[in-house]
């Protein structure tokens, strides 16, 4: 850098002054034309709320950097000078900028804020010059004109704001960048917004902020070589890594401070708006080893994992599917043996794109012609996306059938994604392990409401294994909370608004425990045509306190399913289920076949008891003979046992039972202390020694002489008659639910059970809604 001598009693020219100027601008100019780079960078100038917050941003102060000439014009008395340098343009104070909202409802607007580089002559005055007739009294102005001249060559860094054009949401587009300018900020602003936050203010594709100083690099570049090895001191402190025979085949990686594998080394810049989709894959294809940089968001259109043996770790990096066009995924799994360190992928919507990214069917996409295998992902993450990640084939495409198994996920979790994992694969096996599938779209533009076709899990075809962690989709009663076949589940914590859907055959469920928030939906549904089974062991299954004696959905509804289908309850225990309301015939399950081993009922909170229930392959109680004590309309089935002494049985239709339950009701008619009961095609094989638990809804008719009781008519070996309410506890003209206890005698072979009356005099009585269990 040039230095002006003076020598002593000089006569100082004028040139010699302004060479002291132009000679240290030209050194910092170089200097920071070789830290900086030669095209324009900026610094500082963050862009935030004002306070409070309004419909205006502040800029900070800070300073822009652009490649001009010294001088254009002359320099005072200088002449022009063309050397190129790096200028730098100063923004001293603070700047507010009003992003008013737009005027018509549904619409936002997008706000550009750019800036630009500007020099001007400022401050003008009037000098004195030398005046030769008269040293004592000088000039005014040159040759005594009086006038004004600039004082300051100033180079300013102006900004400025630029409306777009107000859409409806999530259509706005940003305005083009004005000639000279370059982008800086955009500020979205809706109508009715009365505060603009920071959520609103996001960095413009291309911005050219300074993203990492020289001290950084350094710091890094220290902390990475651990000081002090002989590669920082060769270098002074910027390690270079030497280039691999790998990265020699595609080209030399632009920035080799950086290790191989690392996007950094290829240039990516790592904010999520700049497209780093090459950076990205050619550290991916030249290095066993793939590093992210912490806390980059590497903006691509697709990158893939196809090289086998390779360790991939995101450090805290995460990847952005930024495509403009319809594209498949953002990642793209192909690899075998293949470990991945805190997998991070996502599809929020770059500046003036809705989130999630619309033209994307699924941010990962796990599968390959070839096969996939022996594959780890410790730590998995998605956020803001329709799909998390498809394994196997595409939706709407057939199943892949080439081996896609033993992969295995430690740890899966995701944010503000509709349908977190589906796998389409024949051959496919997938191993889970503390997974929370949590269907969501909390974060996407809008805030939609959720899809019916959102899925906490889809496993369509293919098997899939979880152990641990949580299935959560309570947040909206929308599609069906799952589409479950062939995989099964243990130690999972279900939380559900909508059921859960099975599809195929094949599913187990072991252990944990599955609340069903909603008192009108099932826990599970089987579709249409399904054959198979369904087996659930060591579970509880239950809904919110009290609404277990009046919600009127089964369990586990396999109606629709084929008749084969069977489900199998083993170990299991429901609370807030009911055995059925008799209006609808409602049980645990319904549909196809029902296998219990050992479930134990707690029907409501109103029902202290817990019932046993246990229907093995030689069950006497099955659920066709259930179906008898469920009964919808008239008679069939129900026989009267005896007729003496003027008993009768009929249908009767004018008393309806309680409310919630059957239209219609049995009339029972017993005089001078004979039985009436429902006994031939109605009644109950039970088994000696065991203890069941009968109960109703009962009512005497007015009138009734003698003492009256309802209970079971024991027939077959040693008949009885067992009561379980009498006239004291039953209503006269008042429903009254009555329930008890019947031991059958040991050694009573070939015993029926069959609701009944006895009376000492004569009366009349209704019942209803007749349900019988093996108690506990």
């Amino acid at each position: 850098m040039d230095r002006t001598i003076v020598n002593p009693a000089q006569i100082v020219r004028s040139a010699d002054l302004l060479n002291t100027n132009v000679n240290a601008y030209i050194g910092v100019g170089r200097l920071a034309f070789d830290m900086l780079g030669g095209g324009t960078s900026v610094g500082g100038t963050a862009c935030t709320p004002t306070t409070p917050a309004s419909t205006s941003v502040v800029i900070g102060t800070g300073a822009i950097y652009t490649p001009l000439a010294v001088d254009t014009a002359t320099y005072g008395s200088l002449p022009s000078n063309g050397e190129v340098i790096l200028k730098q343009g100063i923004l001293s104070a603070t700047l507010t900028l009003a992003c008013p909202p737009p005027i018509s409802p549904g619409f936002s607007i997008n706000y550009l804020i750019e800036g630009k580089f500007q020099e001007e002559d400022v401050d003008p005055a009037v000098v004195p010059y030398f005046n030769s007739a008269n040293p004592t009294q000088p000039f005014q102005g040159p040759e005594n004109n009086g006038l004004s001249q600039p004082t300051i060559r100033q180079d300013q860094f102006v900004i400025q704001v630029k409306a777009g054009a107000q859409a409806a949401t999530g259509t706005q587009t940003t305005p083009a960048v004005d000639a000279g300018f370059v982008p800086l900020y955009v500020v979205t602003v809706a109508f009715g917004q009365a505060q603009i936050t920071a959520a609103s203010i996001s960095v413009a594709p291309g911005a050219p902020f300074i993203t990492a100083t020289a001290l950084d690099a350094l710091t890094e570049a220290v902390a990475n070589t651990l000081y002090l090895t002989p590669a920082v001191a060769n270098t002074l402190y910027l390690p270079v890594y030497p280039v691999t025979t790998a990265e020699a085949a595609v080209g030399t990686p632009p920035n080799l401070i950086y290790p191989p594998g690392s996007p950094r080394r290829w240039g990516a810049v790592g904010n999520g708006i700049n497209n780093d989709t090459a950076a990205v894959q050619n550290a991916i294809n030249t290095s066993p080893s793939y590093s992210g940089y912490p806390g980059d968001i590497y903006g691509v259109t697709t990158v893939t994992f196809a090289q086998n043996n390779q360790v991939a770790r995101f450090n805290g990096s995460r990847i952005r599917g930024i495509s403009q066009s319809a594209t498949s995924a953002a990642v793209v799994i192909q690899c075998n043996f293949c470990n991945f360190y805190d997998y991070w992928v996502e599809l929020t919507g770059i500046p003036g794109q809705p989130t999630p990214n619309p033209n994307y069917v699924t941010a990962s996409w796990w599968s390959n012609n070839a096969g996939t295998q022996f594959n780890n992902i410790f730590g998995c993450y998605h956020t803001n996306a329709v799909r998390g990640m498809v394994y196997g084939q595409l939706p709407g495409n057939a199943a892949t059938s080439t081996i896609q198994s033993e992969n295995k996920v430690y740890g899966w979790q995701t944010t503000s994604v509709s349908n977190p994992f589906f796998q389409n694969s024949v051959e496919g096996f997938i191993h889970f392990s503390n997974p929370i599938f949590f269907r969501d779209n909390s974060g996407w533009t809008g805030a939609p409401a959720l899809a019916a076709t959102a899925r906490a899990l889809e496993n369509e075809v293919g098997d899939l294994f979880a152990q641990g962690g949580e299935i959560i989709f309570s947040s909206s009663v929308a599609g069906f909370g799952c589409d479950l076949a062939g995989c099964t589940l243990v130690g999972m914590e279900w939380e559900g608004a909508a059921s859960a859907q099975i599809v195929g055959d094949g599913v187990q469920v072991i252990g944990g425990q599955y609340l069903n928030t909603q008192q009108n939906t099932s826990a599970f549904v089987v579709a249409a045509g399904v054959t198979g089974d369904l087996k659930i062991s060591d579970m509880t299954l239950l809904r919110e306190p009290g609404v277990g004696a009046t919600a009127e959905q089964p369990m586990i509804n396999a109606s629709a399913a084929n008749p084969s289908f069977t489900t199998i309850l083993s170990n299991t225990r429901s609370e807030e289920w009911p055995w059925g309301l008799a209006s609808h015939n409602v049980r645990l399950v319904t549909g196809g076949i029902s296998v219990y081993k050992n479930h134990r009922l707690h029907i409501t909170g109103t029902d202290p008891n817990i019932y046993n229930i246990n229907t093995p392959v030689d069950s006497l109680i099955a659920d066709s003979i259930f179906d008898r004590f469920g009964y919808t309309s008239g008679l069939t089935g129900w026989n009267l046992a005896t007729s003496a002494s003027g008993t009768t049985m009929t249908q009767d239709t004018s008393l309806a039972g309680p409310p919630g339950f059957n239209a219609n009701s049995i009339h029972l008619h017993s005089t001078g202390g004979a039985i009436a009961s429902s006994a031939g095609g109605a009644a109950v094989q039970v088994r000696p020694g065991e203890t069941y638990w009968v109960s109703g809804w009962a009512q005497i008719a007015a009138g009734a002489s003698g003492n009256t009781q309802v209970g079971v008519d024991l027939m077959g070996g040693t008949p009885s008659f067992i009561p379980i309410a009498d006239a004291t506890s039953i209503g006269s003209g008042v429903w009254t639910f009555v329930e008890g206890p019947v031991a059958v005698p040991p050694g009573n072979g070939n015993a029926f059970m069959a609701i009944g009356m006895q009376c000492t005099g004569t009366a009349d009585m209704f019942v209803t809604d007749l349900r019988v269990r093996r108690a506990s």
